[in-house]
């Protein structure tokens, strides 16, 4: 019976060992997934200041585009309107 105990008291010492080397290695493993996640966090962050910056200039560009395009239009009826003689 002591036989027994002695296997069973190896057996959970080599169980506590194994649980402390995969805990040791879940730390690890946590903080290069933390570094990972820190570096893709930085990375949206460039992205979304890029994105900002690009959109800020599309949307110019687009009320630039609609204010030509509105004043093109009036010059155009305005020739329309005079060579009919309504004004």
């Amino acid at each position: 019976m002591e036989g027994r105990i002695a296997r069973l008291e190896s057996d959970v010492a080599h169980i506590q060992k194994d649980v402390a080397d995969i805990k040791t290695d879940l730390r690890s493993l946590r903080d290069k997934v933390e570094a990972g996640f820190t570096d893709v966090r930085q990375s949206i962050a460039q992205l979304s200041v890029a994105m900002e910056k690009a959109y800020g200039k599309a949307r110019v560009a687009t009320i630039e585009t609609r204010v030509w395009g509105l004043v093109t239009l009036g010059g155009i009826l305005l020739l329309m309107a005079r060579a009919f003689k309504w004004i």
